[in-house]
């Protein structure tokens, strides 16, 4: 135990400081029990970091080494590296993926037959589907072009990401009456995170109506997709943790705190798809763009500012009144804008 648990603190650290020499060295010299006893987002992540890099030949290597031991689940969490490395031709759609996870976890308890079919309910009728921008360079291609085009013609454009946080003070009526205390905690727990201290409670609220202001005036909305879902399924109940307690949340607030309909809808974590090396350039380079590319800042706390290793772009036309409340891994922030309506977004 002490041994795998040393395997994932240094394979961690060595993928968050990308360390690719380490990584490559050790993948070569590994067990296979080794290799196994890698938490499989520590893995995807180095797989993803590799395939980036452009080491196929490792990255094939390395999920060679993993495959033996992959059940159906685990087969489902690393279908994007198994695809970029053209070991699949083929991505299913986002209803199928689901369908699958569905299946691969036998004993999932009522939870998850909650969330799956309440989830694929909500998502099979979207009037923009770029839940796909994972996989489908196409769909990612025309939401980096509707960015710019917004930019240089000066038209007001919103692009909303929600995650756990987001579920801050969501207490919709299934999901509250069921782990009212749990959500209570939760909050608190976040407000410490965020803020190194609890607010009061009408503060609180007040964010949240902000942000839920937000959603409705945004013209992207990223929210979880399967991928998301398949990452953090596991036998445990939903209910046990505060994310599991947040995907509940966030599923029964699409299409009622999340609007769906006439929204560009894509997934939470399309920022770091969409926003690559040479997109960021276009848009520094580009004179018509009022836009500042940043890390997050540093949080309360003292330490580094954490967005999972992204840069957040923020754009402001005169069009738009944005207010900032600051957002990281401890120090968050949720943006509300007020904008102008188009009537097609596509």
């Amino acid at each position: 135990m002490i041994r795998i648990k040393w395997y994932n603190l240094i394979f961690g650290q060595s993928y968050r400081e990308k360390n690719w020499e380490f990584i490559l060295n050790w993948s070569k010299v590994a067990t296979d029990a080794e290799i196994n006893s890698i938490n499989n987002r520590n893995l995807y992540g180095v797989l993803i970091g590799l395939i980036n890099g452009n080491f196929i030949e490792e990255a094939n290597f390395l999920l060679s080494r993993k495959k033996p031991s992959m059940t159906a689940l685990d087969e489902l969490f690393f279908l994007v590296p198994n695809f970029r490395l053209g070991n699949i031709t083929e991505i299913p759609t986002q209803l199928s993926l689901i369908h699958q996870l569905h299946k691969a976890l036998p004993d999932r308890g009522k939870e998850w037959d909650w969330l799956c079919q309440t989830y694929s309910e909500k998502i099979s009728n979207l009037t923009y589907n770029f839940l796909d921008v994972r996989t489908n360079d196409q769909k990612a291609e025309q939401l980096r072009k509707l960015i710019l085009n917004a930019l240089i013609q000066k038209q007001p454009l919103a692009f909303q990401r929600i995650g756990d946080g987001e579920s801050y003070k969501c207490n919709l009526p299934l999901i509250a009456s069921n782990y009212t205390d749990n959500l209570k905690d939760d909050d608190l727990a976040r407000e410490l995170a965020w803020w190194n201290r609890n607010i009061d409670p009408s503060t609180g609220e007040q964010f949240a109506t902000l942000f839920r202001e937000s959603l409705i005036n945004a013209d992207i909305i990223g929210i979880i997709s399967a991928y998301r879902l398949i990452r953090d399924a596991s036998q445990e109940p939903l209910a046990n943790s505060i994310t599991g307690r947040a995907l509940l949340s966030h599923v029964e607030a699409l299409d009622t705190l999340i609007p769906l309909k006439n929204k560009i809808i894509t997934e939470d974590r399309a920022h770091t798809i969409l926003y690559t090396r040479p997109f960021i350039k276009e848009l520094i380079e580009n004179p018509h763009c009022q836009n500042s590319c940043h890390p997050q800042p540093n949080n309360l706390n003292g330490g580094k500012g954490d967005n999972h290793g992204t840069i957040q772009c923020r754009t402001q036309t005169s069009n738009i009144k944005q207010t900032t409340i600051t957002e990281s891994k401890q120090y968050r922030s949720a943006s509300t804008r007020r904008t102008h309506r188009r009537t097609n977004p596509i």
